[in-house]
């Protein structure tokens, strides 16, 4: 549903910026 799609979203920025931290 949308709600989990949201949660997946979030989750999925919160990867991404991870990433990007690691990656400095």
């Amino acid at each position: 549903p949308l709600k989990y799609w949201c949660m997946r979203s979030k989750v999925d920025v919160l990867v991404s910026n991870l990433a990007a931290w690691n990656d400095d």
